[in-house]
């Protein structure tokens, strides 16, 4: 089975764990943002936008990087505390202009 069908039926942290994904959108307003539509990477550079998000050994979503016309329009970069949960988000622009937001108590 190619990552692309294994990846519309798994959708665990330990299933994501390690992984480098492509995905078509993403979802909610909550942090860390939430990756849907999982494509292969052939789907993805042919498209004008997609996502790219990378995954630590735990499955937590620690980049998620969106690209127009293959080139890095936004990107957000995620700490978690010991205990797992989201600590801080690192935002930054197609300039590198990075924004800093706590998300602990969030």
């Amino acid at each position: 089975m190619n990552l692309f069908a294994w990846l519309r039926r798994s959708k665990t942290a330990a299933d994501l764990a390690g992984r480098h994904v492509y995905y078509g959108g993403w979802g909610g307003y909550s942090l860390p943002r939430k990756p849907q539509e999982p494509i292969d990477e052939e789907e993805a550079l042919r498209r004008t936008a997609y996502y790219v998000a990378d995954y630590d050994d735990d499955g937590r979503l620690v980049r998620f990087d969106k690209y127009l016309d293959g080139e890095l329009a936004w990107g957000d970069t995620y700490t978690y505390t010991v205990e797992g949960k989201p600590s801080q988000r690192i935002a930054r622009n197609a300039d590198g202009e990075e924004t800093i937001t706590d998300l602990e108590g969030s």
